[in-house]
Order: C-alpha cells, then sequence, then structure tokens
C-alpha cells in the first residue's frame, strides 16, 4: 500500500491530552474545591452500575502516583501523536476516548462492586489498540500471514510487555481498552 499522508496538527491532540492529564492532577493533588477527587472521579463500579456513569470518563484522568502520571503521559502522547497522523487529532482522540470510555463502562458491569480503577493506561491502550488494528486492515490480505497479521501480534506484545505487570495494575482495563 502506498505510504499514508499525514496529518501535520496531529501534535495538538497530544498536547491537549497533556493538558488535561498534568491539570487534573494538579488539581487532584491540590485537592480543589475542598473534593477528594479520587472518591468523586474513580470508576468505582457500584456507583457506576447505579448511573454514575461519568466515572468511564473521569476515572481516565486520575492518577494514583507520579509514575502513575508519567508513565501514560509519555505513552499516551508518543501513541496519541501516531494516531493523530494517520487519523487527525480530532478523529484520533474522539475514537479513542470513546474506546477508552466504552472499556471502563464494560468493566463496570463485568467485575466485582468491589473493584474501583484509575488511570489513563485505558486510553493508552485503546490508542495501542487502534494503531494495531488500522494497520492490520491496510496490509494486503494476500500477503504471506505473518506479514498481515505483524500489527496485530506486535501490539499484543507491547500489551503484554507494559500493560500486564505490577502488583496494583487493572490488567482488565488494559485488555479490554486495547480490545475496544
Amino acid at each position: 500500500a502506498p505510504p499514508e499522508p499525514l496529518h501535520s496538527g496531529a501534535w495538538l491532540g497530544s498536547t491537549a491530552y497533556a493538558a488535561v492529564i498534568l491539570g487534573v492532577a494538579w488539581l487532584a493533588g491540590g485537592l480543589a474545591l475542598d473534593a477528594n477527587w479520587l472518591e468523586a472521579g474513580a470508576l468505582a463500579v457500584g456507583p457506576a452500575r447505579s448511573g454514575e456513569f461519568w466515572r468511564a470518563v473521569t476515572a481516565l484522568t486520575l492518577h494514583l502516583d507520579v509514575g502513575h502520571l508519567l508513565a501514560n503521559l509519555g505513552f499516551g502522547v508518543v501513541f496519541g501523536l501516531l494516531a493523530g497522523q494517520l487519523f487527525g487529532p480530532g478523529v484520533a482522540w474522539a475514537t479513542v476516548l470513546c474506546a477508552a470510555s466504552a472499556a471502563n463502562l464494560f468493566n463496570a458491569f463485568v467485575l466485582p462492586a468491589s473493584h474501583w480503577s484509575v488511570g489513563a493506561s485505558t486510553t493508552v491502550f485503546a490508542t495501542l489498540g487502534l494503531l494495531a488494528a488500522y494497520s492490520w486492515r491496510r496490509r494486503d490480505q494476500e500477503d504471506r500471514w505473518a506479514y498481515r497479521w505483524a500489527p496485530l501480534v506486535a501490539g499484543v506484545i507491547l500489551l503484554g510487555f507494559t500493560g500486564a505487570g505490577g502488583e496494583r495494575t487493572d490488567v482488565m482495563a488494559h485488555l479490554t481498552g486495547f480490545a475496544m
């Protein structure tokens, strides 16, 4: 296939993503509005099942510590930049936000009522899944199977390498983000 024309404004979406993630971290860290942002915005399964569906989105902006924030910020900016170059920043980030929110809602209805999660990693893996699926679909279906399936295999390897370790890792959120 011929090379894709790249969108030159892709950096705008990644810049907006970084601004939102850092802005919410700053506000939450200072307990702006005298609120516990984690308690109010985490994907708490019980409240989400009871109709607090906004938690599927707000949980994507909250983080537990600086390492968690920086990992999601770094991978999110890079993967988002790549997606923005292929689709344009608006289409890329709207697609990623819808996929990550849908993944969180799905998790809210399949995980135990006591489960809760926060973090933009669902967004990061939704972006990775979008890139892998798009690259796979662009391959000529008559090519060798290894070449044809390489983007999906690479995406799954990156998912396993970056999204399946650590005692507080929400593997289900990463899997559903990637799959959505």
